[in-house]
């Protein structure tokens, strides 16, 4: 479809949120250039004990990570992860069936 694409996966054990200090610093840099060159950049998040896949755009990230800095929350709450987030779905092959995601995610940045 003519777009580069980037990510990182995470996971993480909380019932309620998604840590910040899962990611880090390097990572958050490297999907912001992505996205600055016109780039999809995103998260690929996996709450395990959901059972359950979201593709968070990095757009949708940045304001919690740059507000942990500032004295307040340091995670995500599932919440607000499973508001914004593209939910992906397991399935044979692939076995994580994201790029149906990523297709949301262009449909939606097109808007």
């Amino acid at each position: 479809k003519g777009y580069y694409i980037d990510f990182d996966c995470k996971e993480c054990n909380s019932l309620s949120s998604f840590p910040l200090k899962n990611v880090h610093p390097h990572q958050v840099e490297h999907l912001k250039a992505i996205k600055r060159h016109k780039g999809v950049a995103f998260l690929l998040i996996e709450f395990i004990k959901y059972d359950e896949y979201y593709l968070l755009d990095i757009d949708d990230f940045l304001p919690f990570w740059d507000s942990s800095f500032k004295g307040e929350r340091k995670s995500i709450s599932y919440e607000s992860i499973k508001s914004l987030g593209i939910p992906v779905y397991l399935g044979f092959r692939p076995r994580i069936d994201y790029l149906k995601g990523v297709d949301a995610l262009i449909e939606r940045l097109k808007k």
